[in-house]
């Protein structure tokens, strides 16, 4: 896998929702070069919050962040 801030362009759909008993919202297309995703929150500090996944095979990948206190 290449490093992400080597990628020239990438697409993310996200979607968010703190409340994990509803499905997920209507996913936004976030068009992004790899250098300006990899240098925000969470990810600018080299380490990433406890992830979950949470969806079933053959379906989107979905996510379940936990942020410590």
């Amino acid at each position: 896998m290449p490093d992400s801030r080597a990628v020239e362009h990438l697409t993310v759909d996200e979607a968010v929702n703190s409340d994990t008993t509803t499905g997920p919202p209507v996913p936004q297309q976030l068009e992004l070069a790899g250098a300006f995703f990899v240098s925000q929150e969470p990810y600018a500090a080299g380490s990433a919050p406890i992830a979950t996944r949470i969806s079933h095979d053959g379906q989107p990948v979905r996510l379940a962040f936990g942020y410590p206190a």
